[in-house]
């Protein structure tokens, strides 16, 4: 059976038996490495839409063995389960991962899906600490019951024994430890009869979609639903290469849209947010494709027009633009874009700044936007878990490891693109449905590369309408901000109401 276009075929890992063992929140002290499966549950109680919803919380780790039935890795998760009361198979159930790769979950669990969310401003700001959680109005558990998984070497998930990590740090094998985490945990928890759905951000969107893939043609699981937040499915829309000119087309929309968050475009763009994004993207269809697709046999006198154009629609002047050959790496626009102000933009999201740490330097040399929230939820889940969930354990909570510095990501001489296996499931899956969230202020994964990748896919027409793509006023996180997670909470509800057969009971 076929896995990913870009790797060799990779068969199921088979596993025989169980070792389980269950302890109370009391006594429950795992070892950094340890080769037994440990659960911890608790019961809460949530107002979601004001309506009173109480649910069991269960953390706890899973393991993975190859196929003599020996731990390869111990895997950690919290799940939120809907009390008794509802059958399994009447809740969908939704397992969430966030990105990197190296990062756990803990970015969707405590700022968007999870009953907890970490205390902001209406702006997504964080405030001085100490920090705290507060209830999460706009959980999705109302609708769907929620697994968030940490993959190898993020949270308290471990390979077995510890050396062993790397070996995980692949496209292929992330995808198969994640394939085997869930149906393992299908079968532990008497899942097998519930809808579907995965959740992922950033990295963890391209996770999702060959995940789909994976699931569908080696373990013979549907999904209902994909959910993908800030998404990247094909490395050639991001990665600024030497003749690769792609993602300065993709990003030219997403620095308009930071320009005019900073007050750094004309008068007739800055008045009006829409039509200054509708004006950057139709400079990159008319115009700017044209310019850099003729490269040094662009005529003097056209050069000069799409520099003038372009420093309209970035806040840059002409002479960087110039000097940059009408190419502007993320980190450079970064810096440059405030550097009047001695500051630079965030890369998750262009509405934070901070002061410029290294003045010689012509890119950004840290990101604004990633400091101002890493302490919070770090200390929120932390806490969180020892507190309210009766999780002890005195070694580190990894929010981010080091696996992006030896990922491998299995597409030697290429750029790894997952749009083929998401368009092979959509099609031998046709009741697969995608939901697609991109902020506007993400300087990650820009929301007009995302666009352009789906107008891509080459599904049949046919199902181009199982595809629903909705843009946020926010960042790589645009649920932050508290109106755009109220308005994620309404689509998303209307998504889970679409792509069930029968929509959740409230």
């Amino acid at each position: 059976m076929r896995f990913f276009s870009l790797i060799f075929c990779f068969s199921a890992i088979a596993y025989n038996g169980w070792c389980e063992e269950k302890t109370s929140a009391e006594n429950q002290t795992p070892s950094p490495c340890s080769s037994q499966e440990e659960f911890c549950e608790t019961t809460h109680e949530i107002l979601i839409n004001k309506q009173p919803l109480s649910y069991r919380a269960v953390v706890g780790s899973i393991l993975l063995k190859d196929a003599k039935c020996q731990p390869t890795a111990n895997m950690f998760f919290t799940s939120y389960t809907k009390a008794a009361d509802t059958p399994p198979k009447e809740r969908p159930i939704t397992f969430c991962f966030n990105g990197g790769p190296g990062s756990a979950s803990v970015w969707l669990h405590l700022g968007l899906a999870g009953p907890k969310r970490v205390y902001l401003d209406k702006d997504g700001k964080v405030p001085s600490p100490p920090y705290g959680l507060i209830d999460n109005e706009f959980s999705l558990l109302d609708l769907t019951d929620l697994v968030f998984i940490d993959p190898v070497s993020t949270g308290f998930s471990q390979a077995i024994p510890a050396d062993t990590a790397k070996k995980f740090y692949t496209t292929k094998e992330d995808i198969a430890s994640i394939s085997q985490f869930i149906r393992t945990y299908l079968t532990k928890f008497n899942r097998w009869g519930s809808a579907k759905f995965i959740m992922g951000e950033s990295y963890g969107t391209m996770r999702a979609a060959g995940l789909a893939d994976y699931l569908h043609e080696e373990e013979f699981i549907d999904i209902n639903g994909l959910i993908l937040i800030s998404s990247v499915l094909d490395y050639q829309s991001l990665s600024t290469n030497a003749g690769n000119d792609l993602p300065y087309l993709l990003y030219l929309p997403s620095y308009t849209a930071a320009a005019w968050t900073h007050n750094k475009l004309q008068p007739e763009l800055q008045k009006d947010f829409s039509k200054a994004l509708e004006a950057s993207k139709d400079f990159v269809f008319k115009d700017y494709a044209s310019a850099l697709f003729k490269g040094d046999l662009l005529p003097a006198e056209e050069k000069k027009r799409i520099v003038t154009k372009l420093s309209e629609l970035t806040g840059l002047s002409a002479d960087y633009i110039l000097k940059n050959d009408l190419r502007m790496p993320v980190p450079r626009f970064a810096k440059e874009l405030l550097t009047d102000k001695n500051q630079v933009i965030g890369r998750f999201d262009s509405q934070i700044t901070g002061l410029a740490l290294d003045k010689a330097n012509d890119s950004f040399t840290y990101d604004p936007s990633m400091d101002a929230i890493a302490g919070a939820f770090t200390t929120c889940l932390n806490v969180y878990l020892r507190n309210d969930l009766g999780w002890t354990n005195d070694t580190p909570y990894k929010i981010l490891c080091d696996a992006i510095c030896y990922w491998n990501f299995d597409a030697p001489n290429k750029y790894l693109n997952v749009t083929e296996n998401l368009c092979s499931v959509m099609t031998k899956n046709p009741y697969l449905q995608v939901f697609v969230a991109s902020g506007y202020f993400d300087l990650a994964t820009p929301f007009f590369g995302t666009e352009y990748t789906f107008n891509h896919l080459g599904l049949d027409p046919s199902l181009q309408s199982h595809v629903t793509i909705q843009n946020y006023k926010g960042g790589h996180m645009m649920y932050l901000e508290l109106e755009t997670l109220k308005q994620l909470k309404q689509d998303l509800t209307s998504f889970y109401k679409k792509t069930l057969p029968n929509p959740p009971s409230p």
